[in-house]
């Protein structure tokens, strides 16, 4: 919202002189257009300490597009680079408005305040472009429009990681430093360092030691396969079935309790030999007793052919009535066996 007049009667005197430019500045832009002197009549620039020099800063661009003007202001030193920057249309400008002036660059984090003349000359100037990169003093700022601005903390807020953002602390903010935490200040600057302490020396014994006092100690454990402790810092390890939990040197050891081999590497490596040696006797023997299947089947083959076609002729049956069945027995022929009568 635009900031209420004050000392209009000023204001007026403003829109007919240079100021806030300086005496005798031409305001010709590079273009060859004549800044007109009814379009900025104030100017106040915060200007933190060792930043940029008052007398340095310049109204570097005023930009005209169909609805408004842009306007910039620079150091003299660094043309190019706009230190603050702001926007104003024309449909909503009233004579002697302020506007807010925004910083940039070195000049991040201050805010200004730029007031502008008559919605006529804010017309004018928007169907223009005045540039004065190339040349500065032209529209140097007078000195008075900056005022010294000393930089600080307006407030605090902590941010937890677990809960949500704490209120804004402001006026005297007391840091407090707490177990195993030191705070220092030097040289201006609040120093946090981490410090082991005494548990002999503590009110509340946290049970941590400091290393460089007690010989064989060390940082203390955080997390075990980033698992935290509880509140208390305290960590559980339970066992299963066939499982046990007990204490090691410098650590906890789980074994199984269920079986625990009997013999060492070079027993289980002899045991081992003998079980390839039994594994390639059985392989053979198998072997055989294919063999000896086959050779089985074979005759029982033989058996039945014999059975169904029994040779003709007298080798066939006896005067007595009696059935002779002749079996193969080798390359030289049957052999007659009596079998039935």
């Amino acid at each position: 919202m635009p900031s209420p007049v004050l000392n209009i009667d000023w204001l007026n005197q403003n829109s007919l002189r240079n100021y806030p430019i300086v005496d005798g500045a031409s305001r010709v832009s590079s273009e060859g257009h004549t800044l007109p002197p009814g379009l900025i009549v104030d100017i106040s620039i915060p200007v933190p300490i060792g930043t940029v020099e008052p007398g340095d800063l310049f109204i570097r661009q005023v930009v005209g597009f169909s609805t408004g003007v842009a306007i910039s202001v620079a150091d003299r030193t660094a043309p190019g680079v706009s230190l603050a920057t702001v926007t104003v249309f024309t449909t909503d400008h009233s004579a002697y408005d302020s506007y807010t002036l925004v910083g940039q660059g070195s000049l991040i984090g201050i805010i200004g305040r730029i007031t502008l003349g008559e919605p006529l000359e804010l017309i004018k100037a928007s169907k223009l472009t005045y540039t004065f990169t190339g040349v500065p003093d032209n529209t140097r700022l007078a000195v008075a429009v900056t005022r010294p601005y000393i930089r600080g903390v307006t407030g605090i807020q902590v941010v937890d990681s677990t809960t949500a953002e704490s209120v804004i602390f402001t006026g005297v903010v007391e840091i407090v430093q707490g177990d195993n935490v030191v705070l220092e200040v030097e040289a201006g600057k609040i120093i946090i360092n981490s410090e082991l302490a005494d548990p002999g020396e503590s009110t509340d014994d946290c049970g941590c030691t400091d290393p460089d006092e007690q010989e064989g100690t060390g940082r203390p454990i955080y997390t075990i396969n980033n698992i935290e402790p509880d509140d208390q810092g305290n960590f559980t390890i339970s066992s299963q079935d066939c499982t046990a939990v007990q204490s090691v040197v410098n650590g906890v050891e789980i074994v199984d309790v269920c079986s625990t081999p009997c013999c060492d590497c070079d027993q289980l490596d002899v045991l081992y030999q003998g079980l390839q040696a039994v594994e390639s006797e059985t392989g053979r023997l198998l072997e055989t007793q294919e063999q000896l299947r086959g050779r089985l089947d074979n005759m029982q083959t033989v058996i039945l052919n014999a059975q169904l076609n029994p040779p003709g002729g007298s080798n066939g049956a006896d005067d007595e009535g009696s059935t002779v069945y002749f079996l193969p027995v080798g390359p030289g022929g049957y052999g007659g066996v009596w079998v039935g009568g």
